[in-house]
């Protein structure tokens, strides 16, 4: 648990590089140290973490769309409940222990349900990964947990179904409010920037590259196997299908990934002013190069090259 995380809210201190640190590590499965009371790098904790802040304290897309957002509203806590709660401190230690011996009294058959409702749900989720391919898995997990969860206590609590349906629902729409706040700051983020910033690392570690176009009737320009596009004084043009995939593979690699689908990534990069389209509206304009006459994405080369 990290309490009270209260970056400010342009993100600019420590607290959301620790944030991110914990969220990264514990989404990548990657805890293998007890992590240190102060966070230090390095520290991997193997957990399932909760943060609390009152800014949302992760920027990063990849974080976000490891974690599950969920914005507290004034009125939604029902204080006395809780303080009743806490003072019952026997409760959670006598919960766990029983699910704990629930869980091992029939190891095996509970690891192949929980398998076997993790795939069900990620194939029902399979859309969610319009938003972020991590979402849909994520989410599945989840789900097959809290599944669990109403077994173990139907089962050993005799609670009955009637309350497990009402469980069930608030577990559904808390889901649902968390997807919509996921998918609100991922589609906030600008993605425009990442996809141009993406493309000059590669061109300038020679992932991929760049044809120069020599002018004339034919507009001759080689392309080897990594080319993605062409340019000339005024433009860049790229090939936008291979571009985007390449793009997208190197974010991946980095646990991270373009969060709009590519139809919207083009609008976000026309209204940057990064992409010039056609006159008559198209993303693509028409370039005849080596004699050839095919669709390319136009791009402002200098606003670029030199991405602000």
């Amino acid at each position: 648990m990290l309490d009270d995380g209260a970056p400010s809210k342009y993100g600019n201190d420590e607290v959301v590089k620790k944030c991110e640190s914990i969220t990264r590590a514990v989404g990548d499965d990657t805890g293998r140290n007890v992590m240190q009371g102060d966070s230090v790098k390095n520290s991997k904790p193997c957990c399932l973490s909760a943060i609390t802040a009152e800014f949302q304290p992760l920027t990063d897309s990849s974080d976000i769309a490891r974690a599950f957002l969920y914005k507290l509203e004034f009125g939604e806590i029902d204080k006395k409940n809780l303080s009743k709660v806490q003072k019952q401190k026997h409760c959670l230690v006598r919960f766990v222990t029983d699910y704990l011996g629930w869980i091992c009294s029939e190891k095996w058959s509970y690891m192949k349900s929980l398998e076997w409702k993790f795939k069900n749900f990620r194939k029902q989720n399979i859309k969610l990964g319009q938003i972020h391919n991590r979402i849909p898995e994520n989410v599945a997990w989840m789900q097959a947990g809290f599944e669990m969860f109403l077994e173990f206590i139907y089962d050993k609590y005799k609670v009955s179904l009637k309350r497990l349906k009402k469980y069930r629902k608030i577990f559904n729409s808390a889901i649902e409010k968390s997807i919509n706040l996921q998918k609100e700051e991922l589609h906030s983020k600008d993605e425009a920037k990442l996809f141009v910033d993406t493309i000059n690392v590669m061109r300038a570690s020679n992932k991929v590259s760049l044809s120069e176009i020599q002018e004339g009737k034919k507009n001759i320009a080689s392309c080897s196997n990594n080319c993605i596009g062409y340019y000339d004084g005024i433009y860049i043009y790229l090939i936008w299908e291979a571009a985007y995939a390449k793009a997208n593979e190197f974010l991946r690699k980095a646990d991270d990934g373009f969060s709009l689908p590519k139809r919207e990534l083009e609008t976000k990069l026309i209204k940057k002013g990064y992409l010039i389209p056609a006159k008559d509206g198209r993303h693509k304009v028409k370039k005849t190069i080596n004699g050839s006459r095919s669709g390319l994405m136009r791009f402002d080369r200098e606003k670029f090259e030199n991405n602000k």
